[in-house]
């Protein structure tokens, strides 16, 4: 071997030692996880209602506090507008999503999300660019991607403005396979001065069966006559006597749901068809707006749990992922049927994402799980049945960055000790203990039952015990006189605690 050749590998074999030393001096570099708090998430939307046709911005507001260490550039995660349905599919569905960046410099972060309102089958229904809600008018919400906490909910309509009247299908949201339904159609809006009509009220004939059809108004039960046809009901009113100013509950169905049902594990809908007519008395035929689809969720009749594979499932502690079989229900492969849940050492649930159909799945989004303690995966297939496997992660991502987004939480306070100079006398000691969940800086105040309370004091580091003085001085004949004294906690960043338990001290001797 020459002299220049050994100098070669001197050079190199010196590099690698001093980068193993920096390695072993500076273990943490490679999982520095930047932190940012999430104070509040405030939405308006804009106009509401929404006329048909058109569109509305739902505004957000996102307050952030930086924690120490934290970003440099931002960080970029997704901010989600949902439709709150728990009766439907999944619960709530996602009618729109864009990428928003927290920064350390910015305390205040404004996003804009965009509904519209289309008519439909059957109506004017809500959606937005990731989905659709089926209703023309819902509650909505957002939330931020790795935060728990969540926007307000806000009722927004799509209204038709020149409609004469408008109707409305509500009923039975969720049912087994096999169970049945029933669906009302009502008007919400008058229908005024009705002469004659005719509408069907269409449904899936692969899902459902009609077995009853019931009138729930008896001026139309008299003149109305129905037929039941393939995929749909059509029904008849004659000419009434005197035009009807038509309001609430007209008629309800009965429906069978099929055992095996062709959009098992999807909604099927039951809706006013676009085509019905109204008139007047005059001949004139009737603006009637139809509010929407009616969705019935089918559940499938499974009673088996699902299965987790850990064999195929790889346990990291700031990425979970599971290969093609890693979960697997006997149901079948169904679309966001099995559910993947990740609770961390404290069983806090920090991840939770659907299953693909074949059964693989990745949890990586902000979250960090202790090496040395046990963590929890659970699977739940759609209709709640579950699995569950502990695990302690074994490998680190080499330089993985986790994103911790938390909810503020409001800071606890408690009474430790309580003394009375002299024994029974008007002269108080207290004794206050206050613990911020964050482990941030806390100040504590005094209410003394007596009408007066102290001011918030100097901020102290969690977990310090606060001590007061009061003296009472209740009138002499009043003796004995009882007051009750509780603390409050208030954080760093503002957020009050709720009210400790009270403390009763009785005083006896002036």
């Amino acid at each position: 071997m020459n002299a220049r050749l050994l100098a070669i590998l001197t050079g190199l074999l010196s590099s690698l030692i001093l980068m193993l030393c920096l390695l072993a001096f500076f273990p943490a570099a490679a999982n520095a996880r930047p932190t940012m708090q999430i104070l509040d998430i405030d939405l308006q939307v804009s106009p509401n209602p929404i006329s048909c046709g058109s569109s509305a911005e739902a505004t957000v507001t996102i307050q952030t506090y930086p924690l120490p260490g934290g970003f440099t550039e931002g960080v970029t995660t997704k901010l989600t507008i949902w439709d709150y349905d728990t009766g439907l599919r999944d619960g709530d569905d996602p009618l729109d999503h864009e990428s928003v960046t927290l920064t350390k410099t910015e305390g205040k972060i404004t996003a804009t999300l965009t509904l519209h309102c289309q008519i439909k089958d059957a109506g004017c229904d809500l959606y937005g660019p990731a989905g659709t809600s089926g209703e023309s008018g819902t509650e909505v919400f957002v939330t931020l991607l790795g935060s728990d906490v969540e926007s307000p909910h806000v009722y927004v309509k799509c209204q038709q403005l020149t409609v004469n009247a408008e109707l409305d299908m509500d009923g039975t949201y969720s049912i087994t396979a096999g169970e049945n339904a029933s669906v009302t159609m009502s008007a919400v809006q008058t229908i005024q001065n009705l002469d004659h009509a005719s509408w069907k009220i269409e449904y899936n004939s692969s899902d459902l069966a009609v077995k009853q059809v019931t009138y729930l108004n008896p001026t139309i039960a008299q003149a109305t006559s129905h037929t039941i046809n393939a995929d749909h009901i059509l029904f008849t009113l004659s000419t009434l006597p005197a035009p009807l100013n038509l309001s609430g509950e007209i008629v309800r169905v009965s429906f069978a749901s099929k055992t095996s049902p062709a959009t098992v594990w999807d909604t099927t809908y039951v809706t006013v068809s676009d085509d019905s007519t109204f008139f007047n008395n005059t001949g004139s035929q009737l603006d009637v707006c139809n509010g929407g689809a009616h969705s019935i969720f089918i559940a499938p009749n499974d009673t088996t749990r699902p299965v987790i594979n850990s064999a195929r499932i790889a346990f990291n502690p700031m990425r979970i992922s599971g290969a093609a079989g890693a979960v697997t229900d006997d149901f079948g492969n169904l679309e966001n049927y099995l559910t993947v849940a990740l609770y961390d050492e404290n069983n806090d649930l920090v991840s939770q994402e659907f299953a693909n159909v074949d059964g693989s799945f990745t949890l990586d989004k902000f979250f960090e799980l202790e090496m040395d303690m046990l963590s929890t995966l659970m699977l739940y297939n759609g209709i709640g049945l579950s699995s569950s496997y502990q695990f302690m992660p074994t490998v680190t991502p080499s330089g993985a960055i986790a994103l911790l987004l938390l909810g503020n939480k409001p800071p606890t306070a408690s009474i430790t000790e309580v003394h009375q100079l002299p024994p029974d006398g008007p002269i108080v000691e207290v004794h206050a203990l206050a613990i911020d969940p964050e482990g941030g800086a806390v100040s504590l105040k005094f209410d003394w039952g007596d009408g007066t309370m102290t001011d918030y004091g100097v901020l102290q580091p969690s977990g310090s015990t606060f001590m007061e003085t009061h003296l009472y001085a209740p009138d002499p004949s009043l003796l004995p006189a009882t007051y009750f004294i509780k603390v409050q906690a208030k954080d760093s960043k503002g957020l009050e605690g709720k009210w400790s338990d009270e403390h009763e001290v009785t005083v006896t001797v002036p």
